[in-house]
């Protein structure tokens, strides 16, 4: 049975997972860890946070990546393997992460259950809200190491230091010209494609998934990479049918 929060009308599958989700609003946090006094608002987060004491770390056997969590291990593990498996409902995309999942099935519900306080605005993801907020109270927590500028977005701040470094992280593999953004190596490939649409040559754009990518605006555009790949997954794949 689907439960809704009353604050924020976010939706749950039970009535237990939409208790645990009201401590957000209320601030409750009656789960208290023995070594350090730490509260958390379920036995979860409790636990997770315990290990970090006792020791009990899980790592990936593939690289140095390190968590408490099994499931995020396995969330970890599905970048190696490629396995994607969190398929989406309403069209062919599937994805390693569920959070991404979870994000792109509400490009097609049209569900947006994070409101802002201050104006009518709502969000499919609790990121974009954060970054929504600060334009209300002008807050910018990232500051540049080289100036004395300061942004509202991580990725504002990764883009504008590359300012200082020189540092082009993003290599066409056809040109080997480089660039600071994702965003612009992709536009970029557009040129190859076009020269290419006589011979067929299909476009070879960058894979979202890298390990390599640069955050994408940090944590808050995370939804804005899911919206990149689903473009040119779905382009990729109506390419193969035409050809």
């Amino acid at each position: 049975m689907v439960t809704e929060c009353w604050i924020c009308q976010k939706t749950f599958s039970n009535v237990q997972k939409m208790r645990i989700h009201l401590k957000t609003h209320t601030g409750e946090k009656p789960y208290v860890c023995k070594f350090c006094s730490r509260s958390f608002s379920n036995s979860t987060l409790l636990g997770r946070h315990v290990r970090m004491h006792t020791g009990n770390v899980l790592h990936c056997e593939q690289c140095s990546f390190t968590t408490v969590s099994k499931f995020q291990l396995e969330i970890h593990v599905n970048k190696h393997t490629g396995v994607k498996p969190y398929k989406c409902r309403y069209c062919s995309m599937a994805y390693a992460d569920p959070s991404r999942h979870k994000i792109h099935e509400r490009s097609h519900t049209g569900e947006k259950p994070y409101a802002c306080d201050q104006c009518d605005k709502a969000f499919v993801d609790k990121y974009s809200l954060v970054r929504h907020i600060r334009t209300h109270t002008g807050e910018k927590p990232y500051k540049c190491s080289y100036c004395s500028k300061a942004f509202a977005q991580g990725c504002q701040l990764q883009f504008h230091e590359r300012t200082h470094t020189g540092e082009k992280p993003y290599e066409c593999s056809q040109c080997q010209k480089k660039f600071s953004r994702r965003q612009e190596l992709n536009k970029h490939m557009v040129t190859h494609e076009k020269t290419k649409q006589n011979t067929g040559t299909k476009r070879k754009m960058i894979d979202n998934d890298s390990d390599s990518d640069d955050s994408d605006c940090d944590y808050a555009d995370e939804t804005k990479s899911v919206r990149e790949e689903d473009r040119a997954e779905r382009l990729a794949s109506l390419r193969s049918a035409h050809n």
